[in-house]
């Protein structure tokens, strides 16, 4: 989302998604997926990710209070940076320091604390289900083991940790799924009937597209693997 207010950056993500989002953003005219994402010099993106190669989804998310600085080389990179055209997205995280320090949040939204909708009220329609719980926070410092003399001056070693936990429900419906009919997992399609009540016709591609008859498919015309 930071990336919108540079200058060159094209982003049509809204940003709603956990992580990095599905497709990142286009810089000067290159073309999506063409974003090196690194995180303390570590590349960190799943190329394999989906099927489509504009989608370059960092493998890796770190909390908010983790990050330390974000930086967009967007053009005449130096000689340590190469792979990608589209752009060189350098996230660096915290490190622990002499002293120690930490933060906490809790994120905490539900329907209770929404408005309605307009029409909803008017219709005496429910607030929709939305509750979304979101704890976190860091710590970091120096690595001191009690009763002994290591790190003592504190200035050796060092830890920083994170952590960030999304709970969401009610944000999306629920996922509805057909499945096939004994009768249908034998390829006889005569009962299928759609909501209307109409049959569901089956062609054969090998016929020109012509139904079946009697909405069947023949059983030599199953693949076995399929079935």
């Amino acid at each position: 989302g930071l990336l919108k207010s540079l200058p060159g950056v094209q982003d049509i993500n809204n940003h709603e998604l956990r992580g990095w989002g599905a497709d990142s953003p286009t810089i000067n005219g290159g073309q999506m997926g063409q974003i090196v994402i690194t995180i303390d010099g570590i590349v960190n993106q799943d190329s394999g990710y989906g099927n489509s190669p504009a989608i370059n989804v960092g493998a890796t998310a770190p909390g908010m209070d983790a990050i330390a600085e974000v930086k967009l080389l967007v053009s005449n990179y130096t000689a340590e940076y190469g792979a990608r055209n589209g752009g060189q997205l350098n996230v660096t995280i915290k490190n622990g320091t002499n002293r120690f320090h930490g933060t906490a949040f809790y994120d905490w939204r539900h329907e209770e604390l929404n408005a309605n909708e307009f029409f909803n009220n008017k219709l005496t329609v429910a607030k929709p289900r939305y509750r979304y719980q979101n704890p976190g926070g860091t710590i970091g410092g120096p690595l001191i083991i009690p009763g002994t003399r290591f790190n003592r001056d504190r200035n050796k070693l060092f830890f920083f940790f994170s952590y960030d936990h999304l709970n969401n429900s009610g944000i999306a419906g629920p996922n509805r799924y057909t499945m096939p009919t004994g009768l249908e997992r034998t390829g006889d399609f005569s009962q299928s009937l759609n909501q209307n009540g109409t049959l569901i016709v089956v062609h054969d591609p090998n016929a020109g597209g012509a139904p079946f008859p009697g909405n069947k498919i023949p059983t030599n015309r199953i693949n076995p693997i399929g079935l």
